[in-house]
């Protein structure tokens, strides 16, 4: 069987996976009550505080490799870029499962 790798199919999937998100985040029971402003504004806080981190991290990492050979300039290029995904993606499963997921 083959499968299709095209981005109309991986849309397609990840559409018909919405459905099961939205019923993920909507099952509270009704006494757990609406979220406080404060709440939601501390979920979006800490998700801001790993984005900055992780692009402070790249601009380091950057910095450093200037006066490094080509070699070294590229290694530590590359890694400045995972460790800013690392730290976003960190972020967002902070947000995610502590902000987003909870009643």
């Amino acid at each position: 069987m083959r499968r299709d790798k095209s981005p109309t199919c991986f849309l397609a999937s990840i559409l018909a996976m919405f459905p099961n998100w939205v019923w993920a985040i909507s099952r509270c029971p009704p006494e757990a009550g609406e979220k406080s402003k404060a709440f939601v504004i501390l979920g979006f806080a800490i998700l801001g505080v790993f984005v900055a981190l992780g692009v402070l991290v790249r601009r380091a990492m950057l910095r450093l490799a200037r006066d490094r050979p080509a070699w070294a300039r590229t290694l530590l290029a590359m890694a400045a870029y995972v460790l800013m995904l690392g730290c976003w993606l960190l972020g967002v499963s902070i947000f995610w499962m502590g902000f987003v997921l909870t009643c």
